[in-house]
C-alpha cells in the first residue's frame, strides 16, 4: 500500500454549484482532462464524472450519476476507500493509493486514485476524486521486473558455470601433470616423498571434485524444490538459518565462528526462499573467506517499521576492502582473491545484487581495514495474504 500525504489543501465550493455542476470555464476544464474527475457526495453518491471517468466506466453519464462511487470498485478496494474517505472528510489531507476499478464489462483495471476534500466554510461538504489508468504503466513495470530477474538468472548461471570451471581447470591440469611425472617412469617402488606427493595431489584432486560435485548437486535441489513451486515470498529467519546450515555442510574452510542476532515475528519478505537463499550464502560466504581464524562473523535481521522492510546485516571482522575496490564489488568477475577452490569466480555478489535489485530491494556494503565489512540488504514486505500471488 502506497499512501502518500500530499500538501493539505481544501477547494472551495465557489468553483462549483453545490448539486456537483461546474461552472462555465472549470467544466469545461475538467471534462477535457485526460484522468477520470469525480465529485462525490458525503454519502459516496457520485454528483459529477467528466468524459474520461465515464470512458473508464464504459458507461453513459446517466448510468454514472446518483450511484454509489464503491459499486465501481473491487472489495479489497472499497475497504480501503472508506478509510480514505472517513480521513479526507476530517478536512486536512489528501490521499493517493493505488486502487482497483470495475467497468460495466466487469473489467478490473488499476488505477491511481487521489481524493480531496472540497469545502463550504470551512466544512467539509464534498469528495474531489481523480483517477488515472495505470494498467500500461503495472504492464511495462511487471516485463521490467521479469527482465531482471532473467538477467539475475543468466547471472546466476554464468556464476554457477565460472564456480565449476576453475576448480575443473585446476583438477585436469594436476592429473596431467601427475601422468606426466609418473607415466614414463619404470620403477618396482615408489619412494616416501613421491608417494606423499602422490596422495597430496590426489587429496587436493578430491576437494576439487567434491566442489564441482557439491555446486551441482545444489542447482539439482534447486530444480526440484522449483517444480510446483509458487510462492514469491519467505520467511527471512528460516532462510537465514537453512543458509547458515549450507554453508557449515559445505566445504568452504571455516576459520571463524559464526553468531546471529534475528529479530523475532518478522512479517514475510517480497522475495523467494530459493532466490533469497543464493544470496544470504554467497555474502556470507565472502564473509568466511574474509576472516582469519577466530574470527567473527554475525547476521542479523530486524524489521525497519518507517520504511516497512526488512533489514538483514552480515557483520565480519575480516581484513575489510580498500576504498578503490568497494566501489567494484558488485562489478561481474571483479574479485580480490585467487580463483579455484574455496576462491572466488568473482561473481558472487554481482549475482546477488542483480537478484535483490530484481525484487525491489537494495544491497549495499561499507568497509575498512581495521573493523572489517558490514552487508546490508533491505528487501519490501509482502503484504498479499500468504500462499496467493
Amino acid at each position: 500500500m502506497n499512501v502518500s500525504r500530499l500538501n493539505p489543501q481544501i477547494i472551495p465550493t465557489k468553483s462549483y454549484r453545490i448539486n456537483g455542476k461546474l461552472e462555465g470555464f472549470y467544466q469545461q476544464l475538467v471534462e477535457q482532462a485526460a484522468d477520470g474527475i469525480f465529485t462525490i457526495n458525503l454519502q459516496g453518491e457520485i454528483l459529477y464524472a467528466n468524459r474520461a471517468a465515464r470512458d473508464l466506466l464504459k458507461l453513459p453519464a446517466k448510468q454514472v450519476l446518483g450511484k454509489h462511487f464503491m459499486i465501481f470498485l473491487d472489495r479489497e478496494s472499497r475497504q480501503r476507500a472508506k478509510r480514505y474517505f472517513s480521513k479526507v472528510k476530517l478536512g486536512d489531507v489528501a490521499i493517493r493509493d493505488n486502487l482497483h476499478i470495475r467497468d460495466s464489462l466487469k473489467r478490473v483495471r488499476p488505477i491511481e486514485f487521489t481524493a480531496s476534500p472540497v469545502a463550504r466554510e470551512k466544512k467539509v461538504v464534498q469528495f474531489l476524486v481523480s483517477v488515472r489508468d495505470i494498467s500500461e504503466r503495472e504492464q511495462l513495470e511487471a516485463i521490467a521486473r521479469e527482465s531482471a530477474k532473467m538477467s539475475a538468472v543468466q547471472n546466476f548461471i554464468s556464476g554457477t558455470t565460472h564456480e565449476i570451471h576453475y576448480p575443473l581447470e585446476g583438477l585436469v591440469k594436476q592429473i596431467d601433470k601427475l601422468i606426466k611425472l609418473y607415466k614414463a617412469r619404470e620403477f618396482e617402488y615408489i619412494g616416501y616423498k613421491e608417494f606423499v606427493h602422490i596422495f597430496e595431489t590426489l587429496e587436493n584432486m578430491r576437494d576439487q571434485a567434491q566442489y564441482c560435485f557439491d555446486t551441482t548437486d545444489r542447482l539439482i535441489n534447486i530444480s526440484k524444490r522449483k517444480i510446483g513451486l509458487r510462492r514469491n515470498y519467505s520467511d527471512v529467519n528460516k532462510v537465514v538459518r537453512e543458509s547458515l546450515q549450507s554453508v557449515r555442510d559445505g566445504i568452504i574452510r571455516i576459520d571463524g565462528t559464526i553468531n546471529t542476532k534475528l529479530s523475532p515475528r518478522l512479517p514475510p519478505a517480497a522475495i523467494g526462499e530459493i532466490e533469497l537463499g543464493q544470496v544470504i550464502i554467497k555474502v556470507l560466504t565472502n564473509s568466511l573467506q574474509a576472516v582469519n581464524k577466530g574470527g567473527r562473523v554475525e547476521v542479523r535481521t530486524s524489521y525497519l517499521k518507517k520504511s516497512n522492510q526488512i533489514r538483514i546485516e552480515c557483520l565480519d571482522d575480516g581484513i575489510g576492502i580498500s576504498r578503490d575496490d568497494l566501489a567494484r564489488v558488485f562489478d561481474p568477475f571483479f574479485t580480490t582473491k585467487e580463483r579455484g577452490l574455496e576462491k572466488s569466480s568473482g561473481l558472487g555478489l554481482a549475482i546477488a545484487y542483480s537478484i535483490i535489485k530484481s525484487f525491489q530491494g537494495s544491497i549495499s556494503i561499507t568497509s575498512n581495514r581495521r573493523s572489517g565489512t558490514r552487508v546490508k540488504l533491505l528487501l519490501p514486505i509482502y503484504d498479499k495474504p500468504l500462499g496467493k500471488k
